[in-house]
């Protein structure tokens, strides 16, 4: 990628990061990529890492994260500390948190070889928490087995009572819906769909709840229709 940084990523309307900047995405061992021809000049100097900044191709080569690894480092520094101007700025580690600073200092690491990926860093503890584990399960839920949703609908209203607002209407209750209306949710999710859909406005509940509600009325599954009945007081306003 070799562009991670904070004019790089945007922030969706449920509050989910996203990496853009693909303009310098090049192959490492390409010696006509812009990266080996221009990286110096078209990286900004401080998230340069030490093998960009000396031109070692060859080691770049070898270990093709490095850059990236490097500059996600900073990405993760500005994070919590805000911009900072020099290389020794890196080594403040009193904001970065504890459970996540082990593998920050391996992306920063000066060798290129022992430097960590980007996939290696997700297994930091700081990643280890019923936010991100929902936000995966939610993410993959088409290829979940059927135990397997089962157990995360039941605690989902639990689960989700400290989320983000704008992250539970514009993340979790599309996916639902859409898992609802294709067939990859059964009728035990209609609770905590619903009771979501209470803090949307009249006219976000009727754009995006109403049509599948009216949708899931027809269903066969008598299971459905009753949690329907069950749940009336949450959208029977809307009808």
């Amino acid at each position: 990628h070799c562009n991670i940084a904070f004019h790089s990523v945007f922030c969706t309307k449920a509050g989910e990061w996203k990496l853009m900047g693909f303009e310098l995405a090049s192959e490492p061992n390409d010696p006509a990529g812009l990266i080996q021809t221009q990286g110096p000049s078209v990286i900004p100097e401080k998230y340069q890492s030490p093998e960009v900044s000396k031109k070692m191709w060859p080691v770049i080569e070898k270990s093709p994260h490095c850059i990236d690894s490097w500059m996600m480092a900073c990405l993760i520094f500005e994070l919590f500390n805000g911009p900072f101007s020099q290389l020794s700025d890196l080594q403040k580690t009193q904001k970065i948190p504890k459970n996540l600073l082990p593998q920050y200092k391996k992306l920063l690491t000066s060798a290129a070889n022992a430097r960590i990926s980007s996939s290696e860093l997700l297994t930091s503890a700081f990643f280890s928490n019923p936010f991100i584990e929902t936000s995966v399960f939610i993410d993959t839920i088409t290829v979940r087995d059927a135990q397997e949703k089962e157990n995360f609908f039941k605690k989902l209203d639990q689960l989700i009572e400290g989320f983000p607002t704008d992250y539970i209407k514009y993340k979790i209750l599309p996916a639902l819906i859409n898992a609802l209306d294709y067939g990859s949710a059964n009728a035990r999710v209609l609770a905590p769909l619903l009771k979501i859909g209470t803090q949307l406005t009249s006219e976000e509940y009727n754009k995006y709840v109403t049509p599948s509600v009216v949708k899931w009325f027809q269903s066969p599954d008598p299971q459905m229709r009753v949690n329907l009945l069950q749940n009336l007081p949450c959208f029977a306003q809307h009808l």
